[in-house]
């Protein structure tokens, strides 16, 4: 075979491997930052049901010790992804990074938000969000629906054991039970089916911009997948709840 052939399979394979949302390392670990948090508590779920291993996809949660910090090590690179307040989002030059999911929302600010349009310019922390590098969330984008899919699956878990919900958070944040599911109690959890009525142009939440195509793709995707994926009992009992 001579050098221009096996030129050209190779740029051919490297080709193959970016449209399939796959890089050449392969299987190498998806890094996220977190901190004590009701958005979180979603990921600890998700690792302590192994929901993680079960969609295929490797991750190490990187527990800090306040959003600043999760901020800081996704601004150096050193993890993909970070669960952050929005404030210390908002408070970042235009950087390349993006929104990709609202995890939660304090009950106050929802309310504020669902009942005043006026106010365009929302710079609360009271606003947990998933937010990484645009590019590189699209570079393993399939690696990325594995995640959101995970996530969904202990969402839907959590809607109907909140005792377990404080107990897992409890134990990764050492602090009490009662303490833990005290404050959940004043903060609600979104799914990924609810991102672009949320998020969208006209959304309650529309000042976070996170209108970017990548988003929306990647959430629209995991969505399509949900049924296929996530335990039909636990799927069929989220749709009869939103009738």
């Amino acid at each position: 075979m001579n050098t221009q052939m096996q030129n050209y399979i190779r740029n051919f394979i490297v080709l193959a491997l970016i449209l399939s949302g796959c890089t050449m390392s392969g299987k190498s670990v998806l890094r996220i930052a977190i901190s004590n948090s009701p958005g979180s508590s979603i990921m600890y779920v998700a690792q302590e049901k192994k929901l993680f291993r079960q969609y295929e996809v490797d991750i190490e949660l990187v527990e800090l010790n306040t959003g600043c910090e999760c901020m800081q090590a996704l601004s150096e690179s050193n993890v993909d992804a970070a669960i952050i307040p929005f404030s210390e989002y908002s408070s970042l030059p235009n950087t390349g990074m993006g929104v990709l999911l609202l995890v939660a929302v304090s009950n106050n600010e929802e309310q504020t938000h669902l009942h005043s349009h006026l106010k365009n310019d929302w710079q609360t922390g009271h606003a947990d969000i998933l937010v990484g590098d645009r590019s590189e969330l699209m570079t393993r984008r399939l690696d990325w629906q594995r995640v959101l899919l995970a996530y969904e699956h202990a969402r839907m878990l959590l809607q109907g054991e909140p005792d377990e919900h404080s107990r897992i958070t409890a134990e990764r944040e050492h602090r009490s039970i009662e303490a833990v599911s005290n404050d959940l109690m004043h903060w609600k959890v979104f799914g990924i089916t609810q991102q672009d009525s949320l998020l969208g142009v006209g959304g309650p939440f529309a000042s976070m911009n996170a209108q970017w195509q990548g988003r929306q793709f990647l959430t629209a995707a995991a969505t399509l997948r949900l049924e296929d994926t996530v335990p039909q009992k636990l799927h069929s009992g989220q749709t009869n709840k939103a009738k």
